[in-house]
């Protein structure tokens, strides 16, 4: 798709559609390229149900269009895979980080006092905190919950039928049992 207008054809005419942008974007500068492995191609045709229905072409993608930390295939809108992934790795290193900070700041107390005086909601807030998304705040004080609020009820209002919070339900449901976890592995050790 150029803009809101579908490109028609075969493969063989998305490769020669690519290699036009490509040629374009470099009269508009050597620093602009296409990079191959992002450049994907597919159809959309309806199902039965009256749905749409993705069909890969060529690239890497078989689930859909992906943009911008977005999945869309033809149906529903879900945060990609990857996203999702960075966010379960941000949280288990702030998570680790913030338990070690507390165990050494306390390192002369004992176990079951650094356990009880972590603050489990507060490290769950940084995370799963619901805010209004006030952009004049800035994004230092934006969670990612906040962001996928935000994004659900954007892509809602467009009829794109967002996924992203039956998505966040695995991530809610394994977040307290990992600070639990974490803690429980960082004041056994010998300090």
């Amino acid at each position: 798709m150029i803009g809101n207008r579908s490109i028609p054809g075969s493969n063989a005419s998305v490769i020669e559609i690519t290699e036009l942008l490509t040629d374009e974007l470099a009269k508009a500068g050597s620093q602009l390229k296409i990079k191959p492995s992002k450049v994907i191609s597919g159809s959309y045709s309806a199902s039965s149900s009256g749905k749409l229905r993705y069909t890969g072409l060529s690239g890497s993608s078989k689930n859909g269009v992906s943009y911008l930390g977005f999945r869309f295939d033809g149906e529903r809108t879900y945060l990609k895979d990857a996203t999702l992934s960075k966010l379960n790795r941000k949280f288990k290193s702030r998570i680790r980080g913030a338990v070690t900070n507390h165990i050494r700041r306390y390192k002369d107390k004992t176990d079951l006092w650094l356990s009880d005086h972590i603050d489990r909601d507060y490290l769950l807030s940084k995370f799963l905190k619901r805010e209004k998304f006030d952009i004049s705040k800035g994004p230092k004080n934006w969670t990612f919950w906040t962001y996928a609020v935000n994004a659900e009820k954007i892509l809602a209002e467009r009829a794109l039928s967002p996924r992203i919070f039956q998505q966040l339900i695995g991530f809610q449901r394994r977040a307290l049992p990992f600070i639990e976890g974490t803690i429980q592995d960082a004041v056994s050790k010998p300090r």
